[in-house]
């Protein structure tokens, strides 16, 4: 494949806001970190729809990514599940889609929510595009320490599915097969994709 020319020195940032319901958004802060995705939407779901317009996109992202986390919990990326992740998943890529259109070229929010974009065409068998929207999280030129332990993980995700995509993805990409007797479905794509939930990651710092 040809090689990946270096990003411009730009700089961004990422942190996901908190959400701006203060009852809330210390316990659902802490749910993100350890995973818990189902408590987050049962924390949210009594609010949606009752926030104002500057919440809108922040109460998007955090109800697409715990839809898609719930998802790959049950179904972790492998070739068997790609049909139905492209259907299941099709809710939590509009609604990403819609926190995109609302947030603010500034917005911590893009480089998180371009890196979930991610995770959904990853899961979904689409390699290309999910090379697109790690591209445009611009998560590499991200300078300092994210702010919460949900930023890191994320940018831990990233590159790991970049490294995956690029590095052994790429006989994915090409259908060839992978070293170990399988095809690229069932030899190191299903390996590769065991590392998107944050819990197998290693997260640097922590």
């Amino acid at each position: 494949m040809a090689q990946r020319p270096n990003p411009p020195t730009t700089t961004t940032t990422s942190t996901t806001p908190h959400p701006t319901n203060d009852t809330g958004s210390s316990d659902v802060e802490t749910r993100r970190e350890l995973g818990d995705w189902r408590r987050v939407l049962d924390i949210l779901s009594p609010t949606k729809g009752k926030g104002t317009s500057n919440a809108e996109p922040l109460m998007n992202f955090l109800f697409g990514e715990s839809q898609l986390e719930i998802f790959l919990e049950d179904h972790q990326p492998a070739e068997k599940y790609i049909s139905e992740a492209r259907s299941a998943l099709l809710d939590v890529k509009k609604t990403l889609l819609l926190c995109l259109n609302q947030a603010g070229e500034g917005s911590g929010l893009r480089t998180d929510a371009h890196i979930l974009l991610a995770k959904v065409n990853y899961a979904s068998g689409l390699y290309e595009e999910t090379l697109e929207e790690l591209d445009r999280s611009r998560f590499e030129r991200i300078e300092g320490v994210a702010q919460t332990v949900r930023n890191l993980q994320l940018m831990a995700e990233a590159n790991a599915i970049e490294g995956g995509v690029r590095g052994e993805g790429g006989a994915l990409l090409a259908g060839m097969q992978l070293p170990g007797g399988g095809g690229a479905a069932e030899g190191g794509h299903q390996v590769l994709l065991q590392g998107l939930r944050p819990r197998h990651l290693p997260l640097p710092g922590l």
